[in-house]
């Protein structure tokens, strides 16, 4: 089963933490009990960065994506698809 967050959520400590884990924790449980095997998409920041929450560069959300994604998937010891 993939699994693919939109940019924003995984680059935000606070929204990956409530929203985004949570929901890939519990995802990727069902997936497991089916038998299935979860990989995890690694998204792409936008251009211009997210200076809304204070990642003013491409290189900044990129960081906090590969963060945000690395940890989910190295919790529940899943692969890690970078398609960015």
């Amino acid at each position: 089963m993939v699994l693919q967050e939109q940019s924003e959520l995984p680059a935000s400590v606070k929204d990956r933490t409530t929203l985004m884990y949570p929901a890939a924790r519990n995802l990727a449980g069902k997936a497991k009990k089916d038998g299935a095997t979860t990989v995890f998409f690694l998204t792409w920041g936008h251009r211009d960065g997210w200076p809304e929450d204070g990642l003013a560069s491409y290189a900044d959300m990129q960081a906090q994506l590969n963060t945000g994604y690395e940890q989910i998937a190295n919790e529940l010891d899943v692969p890690l698809a970078p398609v960015a």
